[in-house]
């Protein structure tokens, strides 16, 4: 918020989505600026897709994440995306700036100046839907079997090839927990 304030007088809006213990200190903060216009709190949304497909942009503001998958969700949506150096997982996503500008966690003008670059000049969204790919589950999953040295065919057989997966499948079967 404190970035977005920055921008104060060009015509955008934050649309905040989700539920939390600092939502009403956010809202008074918000009030107290007097912002409540360009600032929405919209609260747990069941389906935020429908809101990502309005939107320019995602900002992700986080002190720490462990792997963020709003950010694939935007890449997913075409996005233009900017996020704090909040966790490795943004690195990996955005590849390494590739797909979004990344800026120091807690620096809220170059969050700012972030956002304000990437409204002007957006990226092309069907490079952040191929970015996005590399996360599908389909793709993820084949991904794992090949570690394990299985593939889609083994796995359809269920014949484990490898002690790894005699392992996986040892631990995993209901007479090795009894």
């Amino acid at each position: 918020m404190d970035a977005f304030t920055r921008m104060r007088g060009k015509d955008l809006h934050l649309d905040i989505l989700g539920d939390g213990p600092l939502r009403k200190c956010l809202e008074e903060h918000v009030q107290a600026l007097g912002m409540s216009r360009q600032i929405r709190f919209l609260g747990f949304q069941p389906s935020p897709y429908d809101h990502m497909e309005q939107a320019d942009l995602l900002a992700l503001s986080s002190d720490r994440e462990g792997l963020p998958t709003v950010l694939i969700e935007a890449l997913h949506a075409g996005l233009a995306v900017v996020s704090t150096d909040c966790g490795d997982g943004v690195r990996e996503i955005l590849m390494n700036g590739r797909h979004g500008t990344i800026v120091p966690t807690g620096d809220a003008a170059a969050l700012a100046a972030a956002i304000e670059r990437q409204l002007i000049c957006p990226p092309d969204p069907d490079g952040q839907r191929a970015a996005a790919r590399r996360f599908d589950p389909d793709r993820i999953a084949g991904e794992f079997l090949a570690a394990l040295g299985l593939s889609d065919a083994d796995v359809a057989q269920n014949q484990p090839l490898t002690p790894a997966t005699k392992l996986v499948e040892d631990i995993l079967s209901p007479s090795a927990r009894a």
